[in-house]
């Protein structure tokens, strides 16, 4: 039985009592003609904790631990069965309640998790494909530069200067991805004048294709 049920049968049970309960706060929901689905859940809450409160002789249920109360209704009720299992029950529904909301906010915590971890692989997947499409005309156009490091890096600052990232990526690309200037082999492919021309001719490229 869910708390909602657990509550709406204890008020039943209350409301069922209510003329040997005069001097309880009101019980003012007619509860003979709603169900556990229509009932107005904080108000049947509100009047059945009040009442309950008065039954025990305290201020609020809701405040006290379940050992004070179980010992106040040991005291009180103890021959009296039928008010003992009405406060019990009610105990076992402000626990079942605490379990539900504790589960609900679990739920809606792992819910955000997921949602947040979406939107985090879907821009590393569309960083990933800018990347990409901005990498494969340097590489097209047998630039010495690491197209891929180049635009990872460019990303990078723009997150943090855009406009310092993309003047510094037209004047001097090469601060993103250093400039190729021996191959595999450890051979001189470009000589230092290359190197800066090279690095010229990227930034110019990449003013061009307007990133």
């Amino acid at each position: 039985m869910s708390a909602k049920e657990k509550l709406f049968t204890i008020y039943q049970k209350l409301y069922a009592q209510r003329t040997v309960l005069t001097e309880a706060p009101s019980l003012t929901i007619d509860i003979t003609t709603l169900s556990a689905n229509t009932m107005d859940y904080n108000k049947v809450r509100s009047e059945t904790s009040a009442v309950i409160s008065y039954l025990m002789g305290i201020r609020n249920i809701d405040k006290i631990e379940v050992k004070n109360a179980l010992g106040i209704i040991e005291k009180n009720y103890s021959t009296q069965p039928f008010w003992k299992n009405l406060i019990l029950e009610y105990l076992s529904f402000a626990n079942e309640e605490e379990a539900e909301n504790l589960f609900e906010r679990a739920e809606k915590a792992r819910q955000n998790a997921e949602e947040i971890l979406f939107q985090i692989q879907q821009q590393e997947a569309n960083e990933k494909a800018t990347i990409q499409a901005y990498a494969k005309p340097l590489k097209e156009n047998n630039f010495a530069i690491d197209g891929e490091q180049l635009i990872r890096n460019y990303l990078n600052m723009c997150r943090k200067d855009p406009k310092k990232a993309w003047e510094i990526l037209i004047s001097n690309p090469g601060w993103f991805s250093p400039i190729i200037t021996t191959n595999k082999n450890g051979d001189t492919i470009l000589t230092p004048k290359q190197a800066i021309e090279e690095n010229q001719k990227i930034g110019n490229f990449l003013k061009r294709l307007s990133i």
